[in-house]
């Protein structure tokens, strides 16, 4: 039996987490166009108040910190969010929570607006997952975050008119920003 958390079980931010469709995922299938978490899979949730634009930057002063910052790891039926995030209190307070997956793709204190990406070419293993999430605080404080993949494979499509015609061997470089 867990203890109960230090703070009012009112202010407690409850997460829960689903994934949009895409094809070629690391993350389960258990069935068609059906992708799911898997247990200890863990992500890193960073929150905010006041305007979506107007977020905290640790990368730039230590001291700018963020309102929430917590790994949750899902044991197969519910997230466990450590430590304990809190909803800010304020009448129409806008909250704003981004997350991703896997958890240590990016530390929260570095610069999140400019993330270098090494590709392995194995999309099982390339797969990145992006949620962002903003409002007021819900009746029921679930902080429902609906993930989409933000790159799991790139695909190079190649069309050769008929100048072409016994084409075997293509190498492709490409540096990929934003």
């Amino acid at each position: 039996e867990e203890l109960p958390p230090v703070v009012t079980e009112g202010d407690v931010v409850e997460v829960t987490a689903t994934i949009g469709d895409a094809p070629d995922t690391r993350v389960s299938q258990p069935e068609d166009n059906i992708y799911k978490f898997e247990a200890n899979d863990r992500i890193h949730i960073v929150g905010w108040t006041g305007d979506w634009e107007d977020y905290n930057k640790p990368w730039e002063d230590a001291a700018d910190t963020w309102w929430n910052d917590a790994v949750s790891t899902y044991n197969g039926y519910k997230w466990k969010t450590e430590p304990y995030m809190c909803w800010q209190n304020g009448d129409g307070l806008q909250h704003h929570f981004l997350a991703w997956w896997p958890e240590n793709f990016v530390k929260s204190d570095q610069n999140l607006t400019d993330i270098d990406i090494t590709l392995t070419g194995d999309y099982n293993k390339d797969d990145i997952l992006v949620a962002k999430w903003n409002g007021t605080r819900p009746d029921d404080n679930t902080l429902k975050l609906e993930f989409e993949h933000l790159l799991s494979r790139f695909d190079v499509h190649l069309i050769f008119r008929s100048e072409y015609t016994e084409v075997s061997n293509i190498s492709i470089e490409t540096n990929l920003r934003n």
